[in-house]
């Protein structure tokens, strides 16, 4: 495409992205106000749906569409909401939502089966709600995104089988269906590598001819993608197939890349020199993977993700002023992401009490940990999201948050109650104190007991820095009054390491054959769901 109207099509989305940015920076300043508004708006739409009908059948008008809500809703897990989705599946009745379900999109994580979400067009609009303004930020503080190519990570498919008496769709074709039509259409003009890609029937054909349109692209100025490691999959594939991906490229670029240099430097910036700016997860585990993706981009910033569940849009990387943005202008940033106050009506449990009272968005705490607890316009109502986030600051009245880590996942097999949230902080403070190189890690429990916790490690850090490193975590753990008594009676072993090469391939290999979708892989520093020592330590 001409980049005049490559530059055209770019200054016409920005545009289009201006009205739901308004309202966002409105929102921002008036939380609360805007939160009941939603909450309102997603009660009265859908009234007489079966679910609110049968719980909320003795309202009473003199309190607040909040104080019913929380009086009268319990909150619920999937699981809970697990009889009222079959019900849809079977008869396609009015019964989460008056509006009709457009379509079911799957999920499922590193602790968690597969799980099917209901998408209606309000939900749609909602998740539109919080990205546009995301992405008009973007082309305000990155101009340079104007004038090039994106591309925004897209896996191969995966074929589901799941019993359906309603003809609703199983799924989305691509991330952009997501969007609204002008930016899916302005998505397709401008992307890199087309949709088409996900029809690929193996591995090997997928990324090779991602690499390769991605390597046809001289004027790449933005990447998306979930997780860091699935870029690093892209960069090591084309590492190691460097002399057939360059043949199977036009004669032009060939003499682009081979002048480039790029064999000597290994610096992928010398591929795409006006790639400014990569965006993907950096928070909680991610940070480890994200520092090592940095490392191969040397002209690049990395933007922490906000945190996008299958289920809402929790929070968005906005820079809503010029003071805001300097401030934060360094190679990776992750100081948290803004809560999406204009998409859906937020409430949040203490992580670390068995209270069962909700604070409301604007009652967060900085430094504190909560579960997220949401109501959205797709049917779901106080439904409990599996995330542990801490809240880190404010713009305006509205809560910054990072996330942390699952929230129900709890390491426990001898009794040591092993946290995610203990275990960051842990990492955190042991990180910041010996300043290693780190690829890859993740920790899993043993097998068999008495046995020890195993660190898997890619770093490039000599062995006595590795087993120092292994020693100051295994101090650290041992502050955990439950896992310091399993050492001393002997149930547990000290923490050992072993070091692993192409750890995340390998990591990511094993979500992949279980059916995960490639981008969709959520690193994890604690983890006992594979056999871990067959998959990393295997000849």
């Amino acid at each position: 495409m001409k980049k005049y109207m490559l530059a055209a099509i770019h200054r016409a989305h920005a545009v289009s992205l201006k009205k739901e940015t308004r309202r966002f920076c409105t929102s921002l300043k008036k939380i609360s106000i805007k939160q009941e508004e939603i909450l309102q708006a997603i009660i009265r739409e859908n009234a007489n749906c079966q679910y609110l009908k049968y719980y909320l059948k003795e309202h009473d008008c003199t309190n607040s569409i909040i104080e019913t809500v929380q009086e009268k809703l319990p909150i619920v897990s999937y699981k809970d909401l697990s009889p009222w989705i079959d019900k849809i599946h079977s008869t396609n009745d009015r019964v989460l939502t008056e509006e009709p379900v457009l379509f079911w999109e799957p999920t499922s994580g590193s602790t968690d089966s597969k799980k099917w979400i209901p998408y209606t067009a309000s939900l749609l609009n909602s998740f539109n709600n919080g990205i546009k303004p995301w992405l008009k930020s973007l082309y305000d503080y990155y101009p340079t995104l104007k004038s090039g190519t994106h591309y925004w990570s897209i896996s191969m498919a995966t074929s589901e089988h799941i019993q359906n008496h309603t003809g609703i769709p199983l799924g989305v074709e691509d991330d952009s269906d997501f969007l609204d039509p002008f930016s899916r259409w302005a998505m397709h003009k401008i992307t890199a590598v087309p949709s088409s890609i996900k029809h690929c029937k193996t591995s090997e054909e997928w990324q090779f001819n991602t690499c390769r349109y991605l390597l046809e692209q001289n004027n790449l100025s933005f990447i998306s993608i979930w997780s860091p490691t699935f870029l690093m999959v892209l960069c090591d594939y084309i590492v190691e197939n460097f002399d057939n991906m360059v043949a199977s490229l036009s004669r032009n670029r060939q003499k682009e890349i081979i002048k480039s240099k790029f064999e000597n430097t290994r610096d992928f910036s010398k591929l795409w020199p006006n790639l400014k700016l990569i965006s993907c997860w950096t928070d909680g585990p991610s940070y480890t993977f994200a520092k090592a993706l940095l490392s191969r981009f040397s002209n690049s910033v990395i933007q922490g993700k906000g945190l996008l569940a299958t289920e809402c849009v929790i929070s968005i990387p906005f820079i809503n002023s010029r003071k805001n943005f300097f401030s934060h202008k360094e190679s990776l940033i992750s100081q948290g992401s803004v809560l999406a106050s204009n998409s859906h009506f937020f409430e949040f449990l203490e992580a670390e009490t068995d209270c069962t009272d909700t604070y409301l968005a604007h009652e967060l705490k900085i430094g504190i940990t909560y579960i997220p607890v949401v109501t959205t316009s797709g049917g779901l109502y106080r439904y409990k999201i599996n995330d542990l986030v801490r809240c880190t600051g404010f713009i305006q009245k509205t809560p910054t948050i990072e996330f942390v880590g699952k929230a129900d996942y709890t390491s426990d097999v001898a009794g040591e109650k092993l946290h995610p949230i203990f275990i960051d902080n842990i990492i955190k403070k042991v990180r910041e104190k010996m300043k290693i190189e780190i690829h890859f890690m993740l920790i899993s429990a043993p097998k068999i007991l008495p046995g020890s916790y195993k660190l898997f490690i890619d770093s490039p850090e000599s062995d006595n820095d590795i087993k120092n490193f292994t020693e100051e975590l295994e101090y650290q753990l041992n502050s955990s009054h439950h896992y310091f008594n399993c050492i001393k009676i002997g149930q547990l072993k000290p923490l050992s390491f072993h070091r692993v090469k192409n750890a995340w391939r390998k990591y990511q290999t094993m979500f992949t054959k279980h059916g995960m979708k490639l981008g969709d892989i959520k690193p994890s520093i604690l983890n006992n769901r594979y056999d871990w020592d067959k998959v990393f330590l295997k000849n």
